[in-house]
């Protein structure tokens, strides 16, 4: 049995999280956050949506033009920037209280917002940041740094750096980043310092401009549809016909989007295994995509995944839930 629903558009971040105090009553539901807009200038809002039904079961104003969203592993804190003014806000969880806000440094003069953020997972008051800056077009890139209770340190990586995504190892001692915004593809393993970062090796990855998730799982590094055993960054395999993939949240399967389809536009959910990369399931989620978009995948509760699109053609691209039995 599958269910696909659509969301209404305007929703540009998505983060799941299973912590069942988020929820009213049901012991197997889970939430999802979404931050709405963009509208230049506005205040907007994060929202919760049970995924089950994706009704908005919460909306809270955050501040001006809302993006990124990153997720603590524990469940504990949601960050979210502000492309409006630049800023990181951190969220406590379930209540939504706020934390903090940092303020992102200008570069010659101008606005650098949150190109990606991740949570260390043993400390989710340590987040590595990579910028860009504020100008249409996607502007340039900004520097990498870490923060630690809201404060940047002072070690921290050129604008050259180019790391579109960023994802910790699981002690929390290593950063690794993808550069997936030139045909370079650097993939760099980078240490985590008491005061910032400092990169410890870098290597040409076998990647595309579709990848959108960078992850840590099992002493491997999963960048989209390829693996590389951790810390040398050697490759270990890949799955075939994927375009970007997702760890499962406990056991040893990865979720993955296929290559769309040239002909059709029909884009499949593909289950795979991270030991053998043999391919278990192929699910149609998706009868024809509208657009040639850059797709990011997010495991959801079991069963269900969710897809955000990202199109310089649509302003207000949707969101999709996909619910499966044969999904983990």
């Amino acid at each position: 049995m599958t269910k696909n629903t659509k969301l209404h558009a305007g929703l540009i971040g998505l983060a799941f999280t299973a912590a069942l105090s988020l929820t009213v009553s049901s012991a197997s539901a889970a939430v999802k956050f979404e931050t709405v807009g963009p509208s230049s200038g506005a205040t907007l809002s994060v929202r919760l949506v049970d995924p089950a039904t994706g009704q908005v079961t919460h909306s809270a104003p955050i501040g001006s033009e809302p993006g990124m969203l990153a997720l603590s592993a524990d469940g504990s804190v949601l960050y979210v920037s502000l492309n409006g003014s630049g800023e990181l806000v951190k969220l406590a969880l379930p209540s939504m209280t706020e934390q903090g806000r940092l303020r992102l440094p200008s570069a010659f003069s101008v606005q650098q917002v949150a190109k990606t953020i991740a949570v260390s997972p043993v400390d989710p008051s340590v987040v590595a940041i990579s910028m860009r800056t504020n100008l249409p077009g996607y502007g340039p890139q900004g520097p990498v740094v870490l923060a630690r209770n809201m404060v940047i340190q002072p070690q921290t990586l050129s604008p050259s750096s180019d790391d579109s995504l960023l994802a910790f190892d699981a002690a929390g001692t290593t950063v690794y980043g993808l550069n997936t915004d030139s045909s370079a593809f650097d993939l760099r393993r980078i240490q985590v310092l008491a005061d910032g970062l400092f990169v410890q090796q870098t290597v040409t990855a076998v990647e595309d401009f579709l990848v959108r998730n960078l992850g840590f799982a099992n002493n491997r590094l999963i960048a989209g549809p390829v693996l590389y055993d951790a810390p040398a960054l050697t490759l270990a395999g890949s799955i075939a016909g994927a375009a970007d993939c997702v760890q499962q949240r406990s056991g040893g399967k990865l979720l993955c989007i296929s290559v769309q389809n040239a002909s059709t536009g029909q884009a499949r959910i593909l289950v795979a295994d991270s030991s053998t990369f043999a391919i278990g399931a192929s699910l149609l989620y998706n009868l024809s995509e509208m657009y040639t978009a850059r797709r990011k995948l997010v495991q959801g509760p079991t069963g269900q995944v969710g897809v955000s699109y990202a199109s310089p053609f649509e302003p207000s691209p949707p969101i999709r839930l996909f619910s499966s039995s044969q999904l983990p």
